[in-house]
């Protein structure tokens, strides 16, 4: 699961709007920004670690969840200018979260959702 979480995109849905709206210091906005998409394209992305939520608990399954790489998804989906690959990011993403086996799923009026938290300890 590795020592960090992926969730980078709301900081960066943040540091593109300051960007567009000409906030504050902008050279550093872009800066940090490119940083942190190269850090998820090289690290999350490529290794497939894209499921812990928070870095400050202990890897485990009750920490893992699919928030991260849809909401990536769906920002690349959204914004495909600031993604040259966001076809290829989108459709890894999302190929990520069908295939990547953490609990049980079930298909809920055609949606594809884990168990209630209460339907994983009886799982278990």
């Amino acid at each position: 699961m590795g020592p960090y979480s992926a969730k980078r995109h709301e900081p960066i849905m943040l540091l593109d709007e300051l960007i567009r709206l000409g906030q504050g210091n902008v050279s550093d906005y872009q800066r940090v920004r490119a940083a942190a998409w190269d850090w998820f394209q090289k690290y999350p992305l490529t290794k497939q670690r894209l499921g812990r939520l928070l870095e400050d608990t202990p890897p485990s399954m009750e920490n893992m969840n699919q928030v991260i790489p849809l909401e990536f998804a769906r920002y690349v989906l959204l914004h495909p200018d600031k993604d040259p690959l966001w076809r290829e990011h989108a459709r890894k993403l999302i190929e990520w979260v069908k295939t990547t086996p953490k609990w049980p799923k079930y298909v809920v009026h055609g949606a594809t959702s884990p168990p209630s938290r209460a339907m994983q300890g009886v799982l278990l």
